[in-house]
């Protein structure tokens, strides 16, 4: 079973990696919400003793990057996301803790 888990956190990861849309993320809800799963994967081995996070809030600190805020279990962890166009014409995201 924890092997199925994995491999479906895994296929999300990259789903959400390699996620094209256009715009940016304010005007798309999809890459809104792949954003969202990103940051809630990569967190997610941080803390194995909490089960409660969610994004509380994103703000834009500079042209194309933007401040994710997430709460895990009370405390406050903040994830840069940088936004880039690709030759599709549409936007990939790279999301990296914020250190």
């Amino acid at each position: 079973m924890p092997v199925r888990i994995f491999a479906a956190l895994v296929g999300l990861l990259l789903a959400a990696v390699f996620t094209t849309a256009t715009g940016n993320a304010a005007e798309s809800p999809q890459m809104r919400e792949d954003i969202t799963q990103m940051v809630l994967i990569m967190d997610g081995p941080r803390d194995k003793n909490c089960a409660e996070r969610k994004v509380v809030k994103t703000e834009v600190i500079e042209a194309r990057v933007e401040r994710w805020t997430l709460e895990r279990c009370g405390k406050l962890v903040n994830y840069r996301v940088r936004f880039s166009p690709n030759s599709k014409g549409g936007t990939d995201f790279d999301v990296q803790l914020e250190k």
